[in-house]
């Protein structure tokens, strides 16, 4: 979530030149901009603690997938590589991929 969050913003600083500004939030205990007030005035205030995610049972009949991110044609794609057993090769060291495995997504920058 984070990694596409940062390429969201990167296209829109990218599209929108100096009039996007980039605030990151790292939990509760960030106070170390003073914009972060404002962002906790669209839901209301700050609050006092954030519920914990409730852990997701896992899915027995999961297979999990490597799909490969690209800007070669210039527009951002996702293309799926594989299913299933997985393998080193299928890695590119120029490559970026997320790893989609029951639960648990991981991102693998070449």
């Amino acid at each position: 979530d984070k990694r596409k969050a940062s390429a969201v913003l990167d296209e829109l600083q990218a599209s929108r030149g100096d009039h996007v500004k980039a605030v990151i939030i790292d939990g509760l205990a960030d106070s170390s901009d003073t914009n972060i007030d404002d962002f906790w005035m669209y839901f209301g205030g700050k609050p006092v603690m954030i519920k914990e995610i409730e852990h997701e049972q896992k899915l027995s009949d999961y297979t999990p997938s490597l799909h490969r991110i690209s800007k070669e044609s210039g527009v951002l794609e996702i293309m799926k590589v594989s299913t299933g057993q997985l393998d080193r090769s299928q890695l590119d060291s120029n490559g970026t991929f997320i790893l989609d495995a029951e639960g648990c997504v991981f991102v693998w920058i070449g």
